[in-house]
């Protein structure tokens, strides 16, 4: 014959669940804590995605700066260049205007100095003819 508590024990009546055994309980709480741990890591997970997907946002924003500062540097000193070029042609261009009007003025300097020796030569040779004349001719007179 069963007792009664022996009766429920080895009879559980229909729609009562036993009672867990320690084993059952740690294995539970292991579960629960396993299943905490995950749903940390998730959220763990989550926020290191998002904060790497803004730092990665950033970064491009970052690119796409560095790319529109280099290329109106790029434009600039383009420009800059573009005007120095001009500069020196332009001072080229007077350079060579100044050395052709140069070379034609000690052209001229010389054809001056040509003629001014043959008019001196002229000229002695003229004083002298008349320095000669005057001479014979004061002798005469």
């Amino acid at each position: 014959i069963l007792k009664p508590a022996e009766a429920t024990m080895a009879a559980p009546s229909p729609g009562v669940k036993p009672e867990p055994t320690a084993e059952e309980r740690a294995w539970r709480e292991r579960e629960q804590e396993y299943r905490a741990q995950i749903a940390a890591l998730e959220e763990e997970q989550y926020t290191l995605r998002e904060a790497w997907s803004e730092i990665v946002r950033t970064n491009m924003a970052t690119v796409e700066d560095l790319k529109a500062q280099l290329t109106e540097a790029t434009a600039e000193r383009d420009e800059a260049q573009a005007d120095v070029d001009a500069t020196l042609s332009q001072h080229s261009d007077t350079h060579d205007s100044l050395a052709a009007e140069l070379a034609v003025a000690k052209l001229s300097v010389a054809e001056l100095s040509e003629e001014r020796d043959r008019m001196h030569h002229k000229l002695v040779a003229l004083l002298r003819t008349m320095s000669k004349e005057a001479q014979s001719g004061g002798g005469e007179t």
